[in-house]
């Protein structure tokens, strides 16, 4: 599609590009493995045995760290937006869309910018971009079967969560405010973040802001990870300046989203990288532990950060309390399907645990069948009974 200038435009969405391809899989767990030329799917059965593969030429579903911030489910599809983009065929730019029945892939075209991020309801699925000048863009596709539209976002740094009814976004420059809209988009509820009440107070970086790439919504109260910077102060005759950076403080934050008050929930500073559904009232976190360390030298500070291994904890949303779930190995991603949690070790273990007992059932190895990439490979699990369609 060529690059559009006005505010408002129509695309087409209804064709599927050439890498669409119909499949007959009885599939449980799929694997998209990004290398240097494109990403490889890889499907598996209940057996967890290797029942098909298809590569995606010039698409890279999975970064470095195999992040999963870039998928969405419904009841039908896995929708995953490409971190890298660059077809052979420009019309092949877009979303790739995974029937969860079969296993079938096509695409849905967007426009050939930066992919940011993704966000899926059951009305829609919207998709952030930036396009070389620095312009953001809001592509939405609806599923009732109408036309897909872009808007031109005139607002910097604009981040996407999906409700069940709506939409949540964070607005990240100049200040930072999160919006409550409806499935329309029409905004209900408005807050500035951040503001922690000292008399200097710096909205893009003082006090705690969204910090997570997705959240999770348990009635009217929405979980994301968040962080804030600390700062301390000076005052003098010309005002207040800033005299030390003192790090990270990091937490899971618990958003009403009808009034978008919030409280923020931290166990032992731990960086919550990723965040899932275990059951009705518990939530299931993948955390390390962030230390920094400060020198001095001429030219001022300097810091750097020693990070633990990844861990995985449990936060309670009705006691509000933290637990470890404990593993023998280093985790490195999860993803969860209806009654099963899928944890991929930092050696390419896949171990499959009941989600009612937290026992292992069985587990087995995973490797991609693609060429590396400069990076490596990424690797992205996708599951064809989400548990995000309970919630």
């Amino acid at each position: 599609m060529k690059k559009m200038l006005t505010l408002l435009l129509v695309l087409a969405v209804s064709g599927c590009a050439s890498a669409s391809q119909t499949h007959a899989y009885d599939w449980t767990i799929a694997f998209a493995d990004t290398g240097q030329d494109g990403t490889m799917i890889t499907w598996y059965d209940d057996a967890y045995q290797c029942i098909g593969t298809q590569m995606l030429k010039g698409k890279g579903l999975a970064g470095p760290a195999g992040s999963d911030a870039m998928i969405g489910y419904d009841a039908q599809y896995a929708y995953i937006l490409p971190q890298t983009d660059t077809p052979r065929n420009p019309d092949d730019c877009g979303i790739v869309r995974m029937s969860l029945q079969n296993g079938t892939i096509d695409i849905l075209q967007t426009e050939s910018y930066s992919n940011l991020l993704l966000a899926v309801n059951d009305k829609a699925v919207v998709i952030e971009q930036r396009s070389d000048d620095l312009q953001y863009y809001r592509t939405v596709l609806p599923k009732d079967g109408s036309e897909a539209s872009i808007l031109k976002d005139g607002r910097f740094g604009m981040l996407y969560y999906a409700l069940k009814d709506g939409w949540l976004v964070r607005e990240g420059l100049p200040s930072l405010w999160v919006y409550a809209m409806n499935e329309h988009f029409r905004t209900y509820a408005e807050a500035e973040m951040g503001d922690d009440g000292s008399p200097v107070h710096f909205p893009t970086m003082d006090g705690w802001r969204m910090d997570g790439a997705k959240l999770l919504q348990y009635g009217n109260k929405a979980y994301i990870p968040c962080m804030k910077e600390n700062r301390t102060y000076t005052k003098d005759a010309d005002g207040y300046y800033q005299s030390s950076f003192e790090g990270y403080s990091y937490g899971l934050m618990e958003l009403d989203i009808n009034t978008l008050s919030y409280a923020v929930h931290e166990m032992d500073n731990r960086y919550f990288t990723d965040i899932l559904p275990l059951s009705d009232n518990e939530i299931l976190l993948l955390c390390v532990s962030v230390t920094m360390q400060t020198m001095d030298a001429e030219s001022g500070q300097h810091y750097s950060y020693d990070r633990s291994p990844q861990k995985l904890v449990i936060y309670d949303t009705a006691s509000q309390e933290f637990s470890d779930f404990e593993t023998v190995y280093e985790p490195l991603q999860c993803v969860m399907s209806k009654d099963t949690l899928y944890i991929r070790d930092t050696k390419g273990i896949i171990h499959v645990i009941d989600i009612a007992s937290h026992k292992e059932r069985t587990s087995f190895h995973h490797t991609a069948s693609i060429t590396p990439s400069s990076w490596g490979i990424g690797t992205m699990m996708i599951v064809q009974d989400p548990m995000e369609t309970l919630r």
